[in-house]
């Protein structure tokens, strides 16, 4: 983490805290470039596209602008004021698995970020008639 007091860091490791002194920014400009790709080439032809992300960038940075312009993806978080759910479509989980789990011998995970792989199933609901 990186605290910043006027323009004096503080010790720490420096993370996007302080943006201005962000040595790792260029990085995640790339790294969202090649995901963006990725995304591009494997899912063109899905009706749908769920991404879930830490890449720990703001909202209006680089790297999340060239995700979702380039594969006109948005952000439901930002985009959305207020959701309730849909009466017309209900989501299942098939199943669900993480990469909880430390290194070998070490009491230490080998990330603070955790993978998630699910397997879901979108489903129609029965239309109820009002009467």
């Amino acid at each position: 983490m990186c605290m910043c007091i006027g323009q004096q860091p503080l010790k720490g490791v420096e993370l996007n805290n302080c943006r201005e002194k962000d040595s790792y920014r260029p990085h995640r400009v790339v790294q969202a470039w090649e995901l963006q790709q990725f995304i591009f080439h494997t899912c063109s032809g899905a009706d749908l596209v769920i991404f879930g992300k830490d890449l720990n960038m703001h909202p209006q940075d680089l790297g999340n602008r060239l995700l979702w312009m380039y594969n006109g993806l948005w952000d439901s978080y930002t985009e959305t004021p207020k959701f309730d759910g849909s009466s017309s479509v209900s989501i299942q989980c098939k199943s669900l698995s993480t990469t909880k789990g430390s290194v070998p011998d070490h009491p230490l995970p080998y990330s603070d970020h955790e993978a998630l792989s699910c397997s879901c199933r979108p489903c129609r609901r029965r239309c109820r008639l009002e009467g």
